[in-house]
């Protein structure tokens, strides 16, 4: 298997453990979530990954000014610089010709293909 095909399996499987345990936990302490235990856990999961990569979509050319949020702060990597280029964005997210995840169309856009009900072909 290619390890590139392995490192998306990695990265989605571990999102998914993570997610199951949160799920079982809250309703564990009697904080169940909207839907079945296995859509709640697929949501988080997915979202995990997304956010991941729009994180690094983020630092794609502007040196990351576009990852403060209510908890996290470019101001944090003052000093260093943080960017990526496009080409290390595909390489490690929207490689070749059958994107996993998401991929990036010829006006450099970032199209996302892993949401609940889109097909993910591992």
């Amino acid at each position: 298997v290619d390890s590139w095909v392995l490192r998306m399996w990695t990265r989605l499987r571990v999102a998914t453990l993570g997610a199951i345990w949160r799920v079982r936990v809250l309703a564990r302490h009697g904080q169940p979530g909207r839907g079945s235990l296995a859509r709640q856990a697929a949501s988080l999961a997915s979202g995990a990954v997304v956010r991941a990569i729009r994180r690094d979509w983020a630092r794609v050319g502007d040196g990351g000014s576009a990852l403060t949020t209510d908890s996290l702060t470019a101001a944090w990597w003052s000093g260093g610089d943080v960017s990526v280029s496009l080409e290390a964005f595909k390489r490690e997210w929207a490689r070749g010709g059958d994107p996993v995840f998401c991929s990036v169309d010829d006006d450099g856009r970032l199209c996302m293909r892993l949401a609940l009900g889109v097909p993910v072909a591992l």
